[in-house]
């Protein structure tokens, strides 16, 4: 070997070692298009050795149809010169060895070689870079169509750089205008200091990012709730930038604040429907030994205060109809009915109660549907919402009731009272003050009221509240102090109505009670057991004295003479007058029982019992109620 094929072979090989050290493929090809060579890094990015490449058509890297072109277009080149892509780069479509297609950049040179045109190609991956492209695309898309709030604002001077779509939608700016704004333009609730102390952990960097809470305002000045999340980011000329994702949460809050207070009204309704049960059993034994007292005595003085006593307790006893009204645990009489009758069949009723300076529309929709619900307390629902209209409107004002069909989109998983479905609204506005934010949480709640003492009870709305929920309805009140109220009531439609008969009190029914010789008495509470066995023994009834279910189970398996049982429903033992009935119904089917109760709750109401042939007595109940439930049962 001479000297200069010495230097030649020297030459190759560090032009081999340069190559294989780069991370660009490269690529020699004849006029033929056959690769001559090629480096490592073109091993890698295709996925084959040297042995599988070196030899083969330069087409076997393309896809279609670029594959199938190649070689003319080559042919073409030879003869024509023509070319587009010798000495000036482009983009193309490279096949991996896998059959995976990938995007390259590539660049050619032509050179003569021992008199041998060939051609070299560099080529570089570009799949990071599209990726990163189509990326970016793909979130530029997100930014436009997100029905968030997006912004992005210059670290300084927090003027806004970016706004998306769904912002723009949602503030009713243009971009122009919001691209002269800062967050403090549509914050109401911060002022330049609350909101460079609020960002300056993430301009200090102690933290990446922060959430809160907080308002945002409309062009046309209205407020909305808002949840934000706020980041720090690089510009694209390495400018740092904040980065604020914005979630509209008005409807989410309000739901949530629905659900708050319906959680927070059935817990009250749970403890006042205790207290209406206690506090009934207190006025049975007064009442009822009022009566007795009174059937005793002569003397006109005495009788005169019993009879103000006994009035004292009957009007405890209609409060704690309220209380159980509230609480959902009285029991309704239902009929279907058209409210639009109802309504103007009580319409004088509701003018003389509003006085001359208030006048009162209506607007009945024509077509409305049938509803079923306790007439006498729907009469009542409206009185008190009428009163509570007058009240507001010291003055004078308007006052309107309207009816109308509604198909309610209204649901919250976690309250089944409110429910996706037809119904009846009955809204019921005034112009009067208003109720304020402060005050329109707990105004379903008992005794609490915004009038003066004088004045209200702060029952009216509780038990409007009640009978509404009871019916299976829902109620919603929208207010604004000083421009007016409206209270809107949801009944469910009736779609298969049956009327169900007057529900007035029936007539006092001559006494078939002696046909009991002997009852069963069982009460747990001491004072009231007494009581209902001196009733009894009055009318002529030998009693047998229970203390609780289980006791009477006991007493039923050994007296045989008992002909009828006297129950209370909810006692302290555990047992239920409704389980203690059941119980006995297994040893003797329809034995006569008839249940008392201060209250009625999901376990007691008249339809369940009415299947089983129980009777059902509310306390306080007077000795002629109980004398007539006991004939009743006996015929």
């Amino acid at each position: 070997m001479n000297e200069n094929s010495t230097i030649k072979t020297q030459n190759l090989i560090d032009i081999s070692v340069v190559l294989d050290s780069i991370d660009a493929a490269v690529i020699t090809i004849n006029s033929k298009g056959i690769i001559l060579e090629n480096n490592a890094a073109c091993n890698r990015l295709f996925g084959y050795t040297d042995k599988q490449i070196v030899g083969q058509n330069v087409s076997m890297l393309m896809p279609e149809p670029f594959r199938s072109e190649h070689d003319a277009y080559l042919e073409n080149h030879l003869s024509t010169g023509h070319s587009s892509i010798i000495g000036v780069g482009r983009r193309v479509s490279g096949l991996r060895s896998d059959g995976r297609i990938f995007p390259l950049h590539l660049a050619v040179g032509k050179h003569i070689t021992d008199g041998e045109i060939l051609f070299t190609g560099i080529l570089h991956d570009l799949t990071n870079e599209v990726t990163q492209l189509e990326d970016r695309a793909r979130l530029g898309q997100i930014l436009n169509t997100s029905l968030n709030e997006i912004y992005l604002f210059d670290f300084e001077s927090l003027r806004f750089s970016t706004v998306s779509h769904g912002a723009l939608a949602n503030l009713g700016y243009t971009l122009s205008e919001m691209l002269t704004m800062t967050p403090l333009d549509i914050k109401p609730d911060y002022d330049k200091e609350r909101f460079e102390n609020l960002i300056a952990p993430l301009r200090t960097g102690k933290k990446e990012r922060i959430q809160f809470s907080t308002t945002h305002a409309r062009k046309n000045g209205s407020i909305y709730d808002v949840e934000v999340s706020l980041s720090m980011s690089n510009g694209s000329e390495g400018q740092k930038e904040y980065v604020a994702i914005i979630e509209d949460v008005t409807e989410k809050n309000k739901l949530l604040g629905i659900m708050q207070q319906s959680q927070r009204l059935e817990s009250i309704g749970q403890l006042t429907g205790g207290i209406a049960h206690d506090f009934n059993n207190i006025l049975t034994v007064v009442s009822g030994n009022l009566q007795i007292l009174e059937s005793s005595i002569d003397d006109a003085d005495l009788v005169e205060v019993i009879n103000d006593a006994r009035e004292a307790s009957r009007m405890g006893a209609r409060l704690t109809d309220r209380l159980l009204a509230f609480a959902s645990r009285n029991t309704l009489l239902p009929k279907s009915i058209s409210v639009n009758r109802l309504i103007t069949e009580m319409i004088e009723l509701l003018r003389r109660s509003i006085g001359e300076n208030i006048y009162l529309s209506t607007n009945l929709s024509p077509d409305l549907w049938l509803t079923r619900i306790d007439v006498s307390q729907l009469e009542n629902s409206l009185i008190n919402l009428v009163i509570n209209a007058r009240d507001a409107m010291a003055s004078g004002g308007t006052l309107s009731i309207a009816t109308v069909n509604e198909t309610s989109k209204f649901n919250i998983e976690t309250d089944s009272e409110n429910q996706v479905g037809d119904y009846v609204r009955i809204d019921v506005s005034d112009t009067g003050t208003g109720i304020s934010q402060k005050d329109l949480p707990h105004i379903y709640e008992p005794f609490y009221t915004t009038k003066p003492e004088s004045v209200g009870t702060g029952m009216g709305l509780s038990m409007v509240y009640g009978f509404v929920r009871q019916s299976k309805g829902f109620i919603e009140v929208t207010s604004r102090v000083n421009e007016g109220t409206t209270f809107s009531i949801f009944l469910p439609r009736d779609n298969a109505p049956q009327e169900v008969g007057d529900s007035k009190t029936k007539p006092m029914a001559k006494s078939n009670s002696q046909k009991y010789q002997c009852i069963l008495l069982v009460e747990d509470e001491e004072r009231v057991r007494r009581l209902a066995k001196r009733r009894l023994e009055r009318m002529g009834h030998s009693v047998i004295e229970a203390v609780d279910g289980y006791d009477a189970l006991e007493k039923f398996g050994v007296h045989d003479e008992i002909d009828l049982v006297f129950s209370d429903m909810i006692m302290s033992a555990g047992m239920t007058g409704y389980d203690l009935a059941m119980e006995i119904r297994k040893i003797k089917p329809d034995f006569p029982f008839i249940i008392t109760s201060g209250y009625a709750n999901e376990l007691l109401n008249t339809e369940r019992l009415s299947k089983v042939g129980i009777k059902l007595l509310r306390k306080p109940y007077s000795e002629e109620e109980l004398q007539f439930q006991i004939s009743e049962t006996a015929n």
